[in-house]
């Protein structure tokens, strides 16, 4: 409805002037007064009849205010917002942060705003402490160790000559293991004069050394041929019976490569998967 005030006529007496409705500011709208007493007052926990009782009004006040239909006077602003417990300025300028809670959440803001700064204080702090709790930890993968080692392209017991036999080698990567660490190359196994203990087609780890006991299986130069054979005093023996000795004052120079430690296993060789993650660690 349009507005109107009295003006004083020339002759002293009063006149009706009607003013034209100018454009709907935040003070003349309704509908924004309904939607932020409602708001405000759902999060700040106070019923309609509680609101209305403090501000000293009735409950139908409070109910056409959230309806619509009238709005707050002005000078009831101050008091409407201590009652809520927000500033002016939040009442007029909307952050969003009070809309689109959950009961939880209502109920979480309205203890913080009746508790005294110490307090305040405390739960912020503790509140940021609860939150690092959650960030998901970086469970790093751990660390693959492989070992490079040199692998005999020369087959021991095999008829190939043994100069320069370290030379001819590739490298192999196997997993870090305490045996492995105290070998030195790694032979294939062929023929099956030392089986069962060292089958035909496997591989055994060696560690280089010019003396060997009694007993020890090595890795021995004869007259420039490889074998893997047992040391015993009168010269270089097979496990499988079916081989006769190989004597020392038949063979001449028997020259040791090295002692052998023992047969490696399929799962001591690393996997394709696990040598590029290992290069890529570096």
């Amino acid at each position: 409805m349009a507005r109107r005030k009295f003006e004083a006529a020339q002759d002293g007496s009063q006149k009706k002037v009607k003013l034209e409705p100018q454009g709907a500011g935040v003070c003349d709208n309704k509908l924004f007064y309904a939607e932020r007493v409602k708001a405000l007052r759902t999060a700040a926990g106070v019923t309609q009849s509680e609101l209305a009782s403090r501000l000293g009004l009735s409950r139908s006040s409070v109910l056409n205010w959230e309806l619509g239909r009238t709005r707050p006077d002005i000078s009831n602003i101050p008091a409407l917002c201590r009652v809520l417990n927000v500033p002016i300025s939040q009442f007029f300028f909307s952050t969003g942060s009070d809309t689109g809670l959950n009961s939880a959440e209502s109920q979480l803001i309205r203890s913080y705003r009746n508790m005294n700064d110490k307090h305040q204080r405390f739960i912020i702090k503790m509140a940021g402490e609860l939150e690092e709790m959650d960030v998901p930890v970086q469970v790093h993968a751990p660390r693959i160790r492989l070992l490079s080692l040199p692998y005999a392209e020369d087959a021991v017991a095999a008829g190939v000559g043994a100069d320069g036999f370290e030379a001819n080698c590739r490298q192999c990567y196997v997993h870090d293991t305490p045996q492995l660490r105290e070998a030195d190359i790694l032979f294939h196994v062929n023929g099956d004069s030392m089986e069962p203990t060292y089958p035909d087609g496997c591989t055994v780890m060696v560690q280089k050394s010019n003396d060997v006991d009694t007993g020890d299986i090595g890795i021995f130069s004869v007259d420039g041929t490889l074998f893997i054979k047992e040391c015993q005093p009168d010269g270089l023996h097979s496990i499988n019976p079916k081989y006769p000795p190989m004597l020392s004052k038949k063979f001449g120079e028997i020259r040791i490569i090295g002692r052998v430690m023992g047969m490696m296993e399929d799962g001591d060789f690393a996997s394709e998967a696990e040598i590029r993650d290992f290069q890529a660690q570096k």
